[in-house]
């Protein structure tokens, strides 16, 4: 029939909970405890949904790599910035929409 597919799946790596919401009685009461595990159960639900997230507004200088990124939500898109550089995504669905240099 033809040639075999030389296809191999990527590795997928899965990263450990954050620190922050393993929080121990030593370290918080027990409402944070239950408030950091509820907005983790959310977000993960949210996440399985594909439910885009929400982001303000930002600029960020990031002095080790030199970098300036800057997060803008506008009319119909969100727009981030790296040194000038434009990535669009749609505000409501979150799905990138494309790029642009310089556009204001």
């Amino acid at each position: 029939m033809g040639a075999a597919s030389s296809f191999v799946p990527a590795k997928i790596h899965r990263f450990r909970r954050a620190k922050s919401l393993q929080l121990t009685e030593g370290q918080a009461s027990r409402l944070a405890r239950l408030r950091a595990r509820g907005r983790q159960l959310v977000g993960s639900v949210l996440s399985h949904l594909h439910v885009p997230g929400a982001i303000a507004d930002a600029e960020i200088d990031d002095e080790v790599s030199g970098h300036r990124i800057e997060v803008k939500t506008e009319g119909l898109f969100t727009r981030i910035r790296v040194n000038g550089r434009d990535f669009y995504f749609d505000r409501i669905t979150g799905r990138f929409d494309g790029t642009g240099s310089g556009c204001v």
